[in-house]
């Protein structure tokens, strides 16, 4: 096919209200799903002003030993994994050492990605990002637990219901995320076999893929070929052609030089309801939060800085031995993170896991094993732990809980803490707990008598270690 000439694209500051008032009365009906690409993330420029993935590609080209000379900066890393299986090396220590690198050094949160964690109307939220820094902004923005999840054509993960029943935000990497296995898209060749499994329906999330036929998708920041583009559009589409006369839509906003002229046309005769933004897709991000945000002061987390406002020096990945192990739910946070400081101010060894982005097996393993090494474990306890949803903390008290076992009934091992008003007579918790003496540290302020206390079980504890 020969290439479009002067194919239109409409720019986005040509756009008058009515497209504007349109799409965010969409959004908070709740009727868009966005999907953000990773330009607002791996693509996005460090404080040294370097690109992010170029800086990632020259480090995994150290690790892996393989020239970083003249690298592509459009596909870096495609390029590291060519030059690496020029050479004969293995195919999974691409994958492997990629994680090692991120688990590492995590790629903080851009400021467009704490812009799109703001608007609390996006429950489900896709990425074609593998890094986690979308997990990171809503849970610094929001301070509520996300569920990660993510697919493979080894593993295909899909969510758990119909959107309308979420009871925390889900965010859903369509192209795999970070691990120590080959299942996330490096590769040019990763990226076609991901496609090729989800043309397949018995790999392809059904609940997903329904949830993203019915709604109006949002692709900010999503490079994709011509035809790759068009085969996605189409996927998510269900059972409708994209010609069809249908009441959803899709908005795709990407830098003019993005946008190929044949997709562009094609769009145009063929998908009509399609509205094409062109410009750099950080500043769509940042017109269309500043505009939700005037719509919706109601629904802005007031105290977002929260976090910020009790700072802590960066925790080791593991708990140390014989170190106070505190379990919480993420929208506690702020609360943990003061419990947290005025321990060490009390002189006492505390841990807790800063990150909680899922539960898969590594992370089982990594929390059982700091739980057997604990010297105390105390379950933080509010009225945002009675949500009866199935949510990782109360995995983490069963483990506590089976643990204790290990120990005489009078001994002190689990203390649990109560952060607000809830007590042992009304708060849903497992009957172990009850059997214990609560402390109530309201906001998570530390008082010197439970100090004292904690210290003396502390003490207590070692010298029976060490007999």
């Amino acid at each position: 096919m020969a290439p479009a000439q002067n194919a239109s694209v409409l720019p986005i500051d040509t756009w008058d209200e009515i497209e504007w008032d349109r799409l965010l009365l969409l959004i908070e009906d709740k009727a868009v799903i966005p999907i953000v690409g990773a330009e607002l993330s791996l693509r996005s420029v460090a404080s040294d002003g370097q690109p992010l993935l170029l800086t990632l590609a020259r480090e995994l080209a150290k690790r892996l030993k393989v020239s970083a000379e003249a690298l592509p900066p459009a596909s870096p890393l495609n390029e590291i994994g060519f030059r690496l299986a020029a050479r004969g090396g293995s195919a999974q220590d691409l994958y492997l050492e990629l994680y090692q690198i991120l688990k590492k050094i995590p790629i903080a949160p851009s400021e467009p990605l704490r812009q799109i964690a703001q608007i609390t109307d996006f429950e489900l939220l896709l990425t074609t990002g593998f890094d986690t820094s979308l997990e990171e902004a809503i849970m610094q923005v929001r301070r509520q637990e996300v569920l990660s999840l993510s697919y493979s054509p080894s593993d295909v993960q899909d969510i758990p219901g119909l959107r309308k029943t979420f009871r925390q935000p889900v965010i859903y990497h369509l192209l795999g995320k970070v691990s120590a296995k080959p299942s996330f898209v490096v590769t040019d060749e990763d990226l076609l076999e991901f496609f090729h499994a989800l043309l397949a329906p018995q790999k392809r999330p059904e609940k997903l893929f329904d949830e993203l036929a019915e709604s109006n998708l949002l692709m900010i920041g999503v490079e994709y070929g011509d035809w790759l583009a068009r085969l996605f559009l189409r996927m998510a589409k269900g059972e409708q052609r994209l010609s069809a006369d249908r009441s959803v839509r899709e908005y795709i906003a990407a830098a003019t030089v993005s946008f190929d002229a044949n997709f562009v046309l094609f769009l145009q005769r063929f998908s009509k309801p399609t509205r094409l933004y062109a410009d750099d897709p950080a500043l769509f991000v940042a017109e269309l939060h500043r505009r939700w945000c005037e719509r919706n002061p109601g629904k802005l987390f007031s105290d977002t800085a929260e976090c910020r406002e009790e700072p802590i020096e960066r925790l080791p990945e593991e708990m140390p031995d014989d170190a106070v192990f505190i379990s919480y739910v993420r929208s506690d946070i702020g609360a943990v993170r003061k419990l947290y400081n005025g321990l060490k101010i009390q002189g006492i060894n505390a841990w807790f896991d800063c990150e909680r982005l899922e539960a898969g097996d590594a992370y089982e393993s990594k929390i059982k094993r700091s739980i057997k090494r604990c010297a105390v474990f105390l379950p933080v306890i509010s009225r945002q732990t009675e949500d009866p949803s199935p949510r990782f903390f109360k995995r983490e008290w069963n483990f506590a809980i089976d643990h204790s076992q290990n120990y005489l009934p009078d001994d002190p091992f689990i203390i649990p803490v109560a952060i607000d008003d809830s007590s042992a007579s009304t708060a849903h918790v497992p009957d172990r707990f009850l059997t214990k003496h609560w402390t109530h540290l309201p906001d998570g302020e530390v008082t010197e008598e439970f100090g004292r206390q904690l210290r003396k079980i502390l003490t207590k504890t070692r010298g029976n270690s060490t007999a």
